[in-house]
């Protein structure tokens, strides 16, 4: 057989291809379909995982058979196309789709420009190659096709541009890479000594080796190659085409198209976060009204810098990995080195972060809430989480956070809810059933809030359906409670905790609902159980719980509701517990009675039309300046025209960092700017009105930031009753502690219409009842609901019946008038707590599981600051991805052939142990 050059060029063209591709097949089919793909799938169908992973991966996959399918049926026989076709067609989309998986973050409109010109070029590149296998190639436009047509000229642009820029960057950073790479792999073969020669030769008597092998230096070979290959064939072809570029229209072709890119690559990639900082960081005053104005450009900003990690690839400042390579590779002084990295950093500047380093998060993060009056977590949750999940980067923290609040990761299967009657006050009963759909254990949390006639009385835990009360609570000191549970929960321990952090909310986490396991098609469920005693609202209902937030939990069509045995028909999947209970049998104006110990508790229907407001005291009107204010102001207005139109006397004042008079000017509206929390304005407050007298305060605010709050602050000590009034319903979710004993301490208190606080105060402060309201006999009234007054008597005449609701009262009642400062106090108001069983403002339900968290729990009931509880910030921490040009703390290249090297010996060591192993078996 005679062999030419050009034959020689044909086989080993066809070698190359098709060896690549055989061995890249049996890699996809008996290493990545089984062992990679299908895990990722079932992932990505339980919302673990994102869809776009699935999608490059099965690109990847099936990317060598339509590969040897085009090259069997169109490009065989012309061996000049299947190389154009490998190196300029199916090795560049390889590597782009290889860089979207390993280096993938939520990028924008620069580099999704970017990747347009990949596809439209890879694209016109494979039709000019699908053209020209048609042609004879003796022809003079056989490497031109189309070349006549604007399309294939813009095309044709578009590929020249691909190669440039893309080839371009692969260059500077492949240049010295090979060098190094081939200098060090001699380098590290050097050093292996006669005793380790034979075993590095028995290696390659395995044939899989000489299959990874042959797939390893195909592979780096083509990746050395593949800039070069682009620059060659992409640049090449454009300038091919010149000559036959007749028409004007061409050449405005040309000229549209690169303007278009240069213009939007322009635009696209200035970032604005580093003006944001300097607008609030200036030296300078600020002016608030001109940052108000550019709110939305500040939020982006700050938005930009926190989500840095997970837009870009690096920074500016960081990405210095070039200058490194050369002055290593090729001696270069710093100076010189520097000059490729520049040029670099420019074409790179779309995945580049314009900052110093990767700090700026929490930078960001400060001046977010310090501006917008809300953590940038729970503003900007759906944004953050998307972002995140692009990078697969997703936060592994055992407690559920801000971010799980958007997240669907434990279903509740079922829930019933059963009812139980006995003279007019009813113990309802929720049970559910907790169904985790990933494969990590996880926290559930469930803010909701019950009627101020309702209390909590019991919480249990159970991993077995017929024992639903397996677990049962304690009660302790929340600040006690608060500690051991978050202890238990980094050990990874059934817990469950029930708090209360308001007057009527409360807060139910639960963990860890049980993972899924490989293998197993469901996780075991976990039961969830709480209990509460309650009366029934104005309309004869009994009340279900209102759902303020929950995290990582959710429900859907599918769950199944049952009220007393009976499954409703009840598909609703809005954030609300099914509401068709049974009415109560007492009417809602019925007295009730109750006995606690040597107290007897009456309970009283409201009549708010009669209820007098104090006409001749003074008080004062605080409204919140915060910037989350701004949308509530119009409700603040009415509160003060409802105070005029019933002769209340009072000044205003608007609150900030500082509180100054306040008159209404309806051709000027305030300005709200900035994070300030109540504390901050009572203290404000305090001393701007130090030479007046008030006969209570008024606060006008909307929900806060609870998660805001300053761990360092302390309750003030008010002279006068502090109300805090919340504007359109916007009731927290959460209070801070020190913001309540604040209120408590005052005897002041917390509701949603200024006119029922003065109502309030004027019946707690003054004890004035109209003459319609009769209390009954020697009694004292302890306590206002939203239904109910309440009043007790040392009388105990005969046996009645006990309530935790009266007990509830009672004790609001001790908050208001005891010192709370003192311990010894605090454990009487929470030894009553324990004898009816309820939670508390300073009484927790903690369910454990073994008798180390007893001993645990005994331990914390013991110290000093057993009724301390730390603010639940709900701020969480998800893993970065790794930055690919800064200077990395890795082994250097020749390292990284001793390793592959030593790699492939212990490979076969193990091959030869177990193939050992296995002839001395068959033996």
């Amino acid at each position: 057989m005679t062999f030419n050059k050009e034959t020689i060029k044909r086989r080993s063209a066809l070698f190359l291809f098709w060896a690549w591709h055989l061995i890249y097949s049996v890699l996809v089919l008996f290493l990545v379909l089984p062992e990679l793909a299908k895990p990722l799938f079932e992932s990505a169908m339980e919302d673990t995982t994102p869809w776009h992973y699935v999608l490059y991966s099965v690109l990847i996959a099936i990317l060598p058979f339509v590969s040897m399918y085009l090259g069997a049926r169109y490009f065989q026989k012309n061996f000049r196309l299947l190389m154009k076709y490998f190196y300029g067609f199916e090795m560049p989309l390889l590597f782009f789709l290889l860089v979207r998986i390993f280096t993938f973050r939520d990028d924008g409109l620069a580099v999704n420009l970017l990747m347009l010109n990949v596809i439209l070029g890879l694209g016109a590149w494979l039709v000019f190659l699908l053209i020209q296998q048609r042609k004879d190639p003796t022809t003079d436009t056989a490497d031109v096709p189309l070349p006549t047509h604007w399309l294939a000229t813009a095309g044709s642009t578009i590929l020249a541009g691909v190669g440039v820029y893309f080839g371009t960057i692969f260059l500077i950073i492949q240049l010295p890479i090979a060098v190094e790479f081939i200098s060090e792999i001699a380098h590290a073969l050097s050093r292996i000594t006669w005793s380790d020669f034979g075993e590095v030769l028995l290696v390659f008597i395995n044939p899989l080796w000489w299959l990874f092998g042959l797939f390893l230096l195909f592979t780096i070979s083509l990746f050395l190659v593949l800039p070069l290959a682009m620059i060659y064939l992409y640049i090449g072809q454009f300038l091919r085409r010149l000559p036959y570029l007749k028409s004007p229209l061409h050449w405005a072709v040309i000229l549209m198209i690169i303007l278009i890119n240069v213009g939007i690559f322009n635009s696209a990639t200035q970032q604005p976060q580093q003006t944001v900082f300097e607008l609030l960081e200036s030296d300078t005053p600020r002016d608030e009204t001109a940052l108000v104005e550019h709110h939305e450009t500040i939020r982006e900003g700050l938005l930009n810098a926190y989500l840095a990690r997970y837009r870009y690839m690096s920074t500016t400042n960081l990405s210095n990995r070039i200058t490194q390579s050369y002055q290593r590779t090729f001696g270069m002084t710093r100076e010189l080195a520097a000059v490729p990295q520049r040029f670099f950093n420019t074409l790179l500047k779309p995945f580049l972060y314009d900052g110093k380093d990767w700090g700026d998060k929490e930078r960001a993060a400060n001046h977010y809430a310090e501006f917008f009056d809300m953590p940038i977590q729970k503003a900007e949750r759906d944004i953050i989480m998307d972002t995140v999940k692009h990078t697969w980067e997703i936060s592994r923290d055992n407690e559920a956070g801000l971010l799980d609040a958007a997240n669907h990761y434990v279903h509740l299967d079922k829930q019933s809810i059963d009812t139980y009657e006995h003279k007019g006050v009813a113990t309802i009963t929720v049970q559910q059933t907790l169904q985790n759909l990933t494969y990590q254990a996880k926290e559930t949390v469930l803010h909701f809030s019950l009627p101020e006639e309702a209390v909590l009385t019991g919480v249990w835990l159970s991993d077995n359906k017929k024992q639903p009360k397996k677990y049962p609570y304690a009660l302790a000191p929340k600040g006690a409670a608060q500690s051991v549970y978050k202890a238990e929960v980094n050990r990874r321990v059934d817990p469950a905790l029930l708090e209360k952090t308001g007057p009527y909310q409360y807060r139910l986490r639960v963990y860890p609902v049980p993972r899924k396991v490989r293998g197993q098609q469901d996780a075991k469920p976990l039961y969830a159980r709480f209990s509460y005693e309650t009366l029934a609202d104005a309309k004869g209902n009994w009340p279900v719980p209102e759902v303020l937030e929950k995290r990582n939990i959710f429900w859907d069509k599918h769950t199944q509701y049952s009220v007393n045995g009976k499954v409703l028909d009840y598909t609703e999947t809005h954030d609300s517990f099914p509401k068709q209970l049974a009415q109560s049998k007492t009417e809602p104006t019925d007295e009730l009675v109750f006995q606690l110990q040597e107290q007897r508790i009456q309970a009283v229907p409201r009549q708010h039309e009669l209820e007098p407001l104090p006409k001749s005291g003074r008080f004062a009107v605080i409204i919140d300046g915060s910037y989350s204010m701004q949308d509530l102001y119009s409700s603040a207005l009415d509160s003060l025209e409802q105070f005029k139109a019933s002769g209340i006397q009072f000044d205003r004042y608007f609150c900030k960092e500082v509180c100054k008079p306040f008159s209404v000017n309806p051709s000027e509206r305030p300005l709200f700017f900035g994070n300030s929390q109540t504390l901050d304005h009572i203290r404000a407050f305090t001393q701007a009105s130090q030479n007046k007298q008030y006969d209570a305060v008024l606060a006008l605010t909307d929900a806060g930031s609870y998660e805001l709050a300053d761990e360092s602050d302390q309750p003030l000590a008010v002279s006068q009753p502090l109300w805090l009034v919340h504007l359109g319903e916007s009731v927290p979710y959460a209070y801070d502690d020190k913001i309540l004993d604040t209120l408590y301490r005052s005897k002041g208190g917390i509701t949603t219409s200024a006119v029922d606080a003065l109502r309030r105060f004027q019946l707690l402060g003054q004890g004035a009842l109209s003459s319609e309201i009769t209390a009954p006999t020697g009694s004292t009234l302890i306590s206002v609901s939203d239904q109910y007054l309440w009043f007790a008597s040392p009388e105990t005449k005969k046996p009645i019946r006990a309530s935790s609701i009266a007990a509830g009262h009672w004790i609001q009642h001790l908050i208001r008038t005891m010192d709370t400062q003192k311990l010894d106090k605090l454990d009487e108001i929470h030894n009553i707590a324990k004898r009816y069983n309820i939670v508390t403002h300073y009484s927790s339900m903690l369910v454990l599981v073994n008798n180390r968290q007893k001993e645990a729990l005994k331990k914390a009931e013991e110290a000093d600051d057993r009724f301390d509880r730390e603010v639940e910030t709900g701020k969480q921490q998800a893993s970065s991805p790794s930055d690919p040009f800064a200077v990395p703390a890795v082994p250097e290249p020749e390292e990284w052939a001793l390793i592959i090297i030593v790699m492939m010996l212990l490979s076969y060591t193990l091959w030869r142990r177990r193939q050992d192993s296995i002839g001395v078996r068959g033996f």
